[in-house]
């Protein structure tokens, strides 16, 4: 029992102790946009249920990848 916690402790300190490379600067994909006009046309084209899904914050313990998808829960269909 003991060796196996060393060898999981082990895996999990090599994993804590990794590296990420942050440097990539975040470009977004459209170019010269103003973003009160992305943000109505992004609006017009969700339809009530979009808008509702975006809002509802479901409970992982209680809310399945079945319902997110059926009840579109926090994404945008209509784009």
């Amino acid at each position: 029992m003991k060796k196996l916690f060393l060898i999981i402790s082990f895996f999990n300190i090599s994993l804590l102790s990794a590296q990420e490379d942050w440097s990539r600067s975040n470009a977004c994909e459209y170019k010269n946009f103003d973003n009160d006009y992305l943000i109505e046309q992004l609006i017009k084209a969700m339809t009530i249920e979009d808008k509702v899904g975006q809002v509802i914050q479901g409970d992982l313990d209680f809310v399945t990848p079945a319902d997110v998808k059926k009840y579109k829960l926090g994404y945008n269909t209509s784009l």
